[in-house]
């Protein structure tokens, strides 16, 4: 699957240009031309973007950060591994990043659905270590990177570093792709983030079409770090990031490292009234063994609008973060509907199949199911802990994992700390294995449970819950017909076979994929 969203990604930015127009702006003399391919009419707007046919030429966008540019061609970057030479780049520090905060990208960068390959960035330490560094109001589109390897401190990453809005336009990084690896480690990180192709995108920001496969370690970073994601590191507030997938391995291990607010695969950390949809990561290997708030498998911590119809498969999240969760670590104030998870989870938190934990001001759960495997003292199949949040509302969930764990109820959800939080749990159920089952879905009160079911295939006959029902065999559960998807107010509370889920004969029900 993963596969082919990337090709269709690479197809839905070909085709740009006209047969012939690289083989006529781009041969051997154009592409050695200065600063930029000759054109006739080639003047830096959007009607006549200049044109890049080659390293040199892509080096030189900097000369004009608010011009228009259209990529003619592959790009060969090996070059810039070679530490001697007759180029700027052939150093032991390789490309240098095209912006800086002090000058930074305000135009339009069209890759025409181009590659560049082989491109390397080595500033250990250094802020802002990315192909295009810092963008304000820029937009960049159909451009892909393959084979980088970006060395840097606070705000590193494959594309942008930091993308802000400080202008008219809003600023938008679309159809675009990074293979590779990151490396960060810095004395002062500055409370930056760090993104497999974005590391900070900015307020009001937009973000799609993405795809992230490589690995990123963090090691020996003093100072916080806001995020850590394999499209997004930081998500800021109002943001959007939409049709993106992600296939990685994020490594944050080094006892140097002081602290991370969320580690994800998809976003590290989504800010205020940021919205996620359509997001996936493939076969996450999240490793954490430092101070952290969240880790998960499509986001690390959230205090988002939305997440929708997103998921994270297989793989695992392993961490010491307070909360570790399949699909998210650490909740706040975010409404997530249509999305699943079958991504294992252990770690020495708060830890569940979909999410860790949640705290502050709510969260609800709607269309949502956990199907990977749960390991930790405090763990829960759906959900590890409630802290102190007002209201949380889980309407037609299920986790079917197996949970096991040094203590605490091993169902739905591990327990209810806060002493006035309500919680609302509606025609969802249990059915994992669980090894030290006390409760079928809560540990503690919740204010609202109705239309809910439980199953223990390990202890089938353990004790009932307040306000729930203990079935006896997991199977009743493949049929569409059972009472739990029949709702607990009518058809507005039922489960939506027709749109939403999609039944399985002797399988339980998944959600469908549109």
């Amino acid at each position: 699957m993963f596969k082919v969203f990337l090709v269709l990604l690479v197809l839905a930015g070909t085709g740009l240009t006209r047969p012939g127009m690289a083989d006529v702006y781009c041969d051997p003399a154009a592409a050695a031309a200065t600063p930029y391919a000759s054109s006739p009419r080639s003047n830096g707007t959007a009607a006549n973007p200049h044109l890049i046919c080659s390293l040199a030429q892509l080096d030189n966008v900097r000369l004009e950060p608010d011009s228009h540019f259209l990529q003619m061609a592959d790009i060969q970057a090996a070059d810039t591994r070679r530490k001697q030479g007759p180029n700027p780049w052939n150093t032991r520090f390789g490309f240098e990043p095209l912006f800086s905060a002090a000058n930074a990208f305000t135009g339009v960068y069209d890759g025409n659905g181009h590659t560049i390959y082989l491109l390397k960035i080595n500033g250990p330490g250094q802020p802002n270590r990315s192909l295009f560094g810092v963008v304000s109001s820029a937009i960049i589109r159909n451009l892909h990177l393959k084979g980088a390897l970006i060395i840097g401190g606070a705000d590193t990453a494959g594309l942008v570093s930091h993308i802000t809005y400080d202008l008219d336009r809003q600023p938008e990084i679309q159809n675009a792709s990074v293979r590779g690896h990151l490396i960060v480690s810095s004395p002062d990180m500055r409370n930056g983030a760090v993104g497999g192709v974005v590391a900070a995108l900015g307020s009001g920001a937009l973000a799609r079409d993405l795809v992230f496969a490589g690995t990123i370690r963090v090691q020996r970073a003093a100072g916080d770090i806001r995020g850590v994601g394999g499209i997004v590191g930081y998500a800021d507030t109002l943001s959007q990031l939409g049709n993106c997938a992600s296939r990685a391995t994020i490594i944050a291990r080094d006892p140097h490292i002081e602290f991370i607010l969320g580690v994800g695969g998809v976003v590290g950390t989504l800010g205020r009234l940021a919205k996620v949809e359509r997001c996936h990561a493939f076969q996450p290997k999240i490793l954490i063994d430092a101070l952290a708030l969240g880790a998960g498998g499509v986001v690390g911590r959230s205090d988002g609008r939305s997440i929708e119809r997103s998921s994270s498969r297989r793989g695992f999240v392993h961490s010491s973060a307070e909360g570790n969760g399949g699909f998210m670590g650490y909740g706040y104030t975010t409404q997530v509907t249509r999305s699943w998870t079958s991504t294992r989870v252990s770690g020495s938190g708060l830890n569940g199949g979909f999410v860790g934990t949640t705290d502050g001001g709510g969260m609800s759960f709607s269309d949502a199911f956990a199907s990977g495997a749960v390991t930790g003292e405090h763990s829960g199949g759906f959900i590890g802990a409630i802290l102190y949040s007002p209201t949380s509302t889980f309407s037609r969930v299920y986790a079917s994992g197996n949970v096991s764990a040094g203590a605490g109820i091993l169902g739905l959800l591990e327990f209810n700390q806060g002493e006035g939080n309500h919680v609302t749990i509606l025609s969802s159920f249990s059915a994992g294995a669980s090894t030290e089952f006390v409760n079928g879905l809560f540990d503690r009160e919740a204010h609202f449970l109705n239309h809910n079911y439980w199953y223990n295939p390990l202890d089938p006959s353990g004790v009932d819950c307040d306000d729930c029902t203990r079935i006896n065999s997991i199977k009743e559960l493949f049929d569409p017909n059972h009472p739990v998807y029949q709702g607990h107010g009518g058809p507005a509370t039922a489960w939506d076979f027709a749109n939403v889920w999609k039944a399985r004969p002797g399988q339980l029900p998944v959600l469908l994929q549109r």
